[in-house]
């Protein structure tokens, strides 16, 4: 049986509202939102808006350990399916260091093979308790993912004392 991925959207929501209370006057409040949607993503290759595999993983990473995916690698990879998920190219990228444990925050970046989200092979992105990442390219180039050069994501735990829970998924395709 072929299985086929279709990704309904991709979205994110920011919504506030902004209140001044002048001295002797009645507050003056303002509320603003934006909102970013990629669209759906339908099974393919190679084209702008496809993608044909998702990768997720919820995983614990030990005080001050660290956690290395590999998205060229074949066969370490398995989607829900137990299918094989060797990427080619990334459209999106999630990280969130849940709330589900008391760790101060992780950090993603300097693999040694990094993704070439980062400017440089040593930089890194602080993502603290409850905080989230998220990068996407759903054109047809996408994020290049080069095998043993380009292909991994490194997060470490930054507590030395409490276990980090991440959640990471990654939607791309294996052209």
């Amino acid at each position: 049986m072929a299985t086929t991925l279709t990704v309904n959207a991709v979205t994110a929501n920011m919504q506030w509202t902004l209140q001044n209370t002048p001295a002797g006057l009645n507050p003056i409040s303002s509320q603003n939102q934006v909102n970013y949607s990629s669209g759906g993503l339908t099974n393919g290759t190679g084209a702008a808006g496809t993608a044909n595999l998702v990768y997720a993983v919820q995983s614990v990473i030990a005080a001050s350990g660290t956690l290395t995916i590999t998205f060229s690698s074949a066969g370490s990879l398995k989607d829900q399916f137990g299918g094989a998920t060797t990427f080619a190219r990334l459209k999106f990228l999630f990280v969130n260091n849940t709330n589900l444990t008391a760790s101060t925050g992780i950090s993603i970046g300097n693999a040694s093979q990094p993704l070439p989200i980062f400017s440089a092979g040593s930089a890194t992105l602080t993502i603290n308790n409850n905080g989230v990442f998220l990068t996407g390219d759903p054109g047809a180039a996408g994020i290049a993912v080069g095998l043993g050069a380009t292909d991994q994501l490194l997060a470490t735990n930054l507590d030395g004392s409490h276990s980090a829970t991440v959640m990471i998924v990654a939607i791309g395709s294996t052209a």
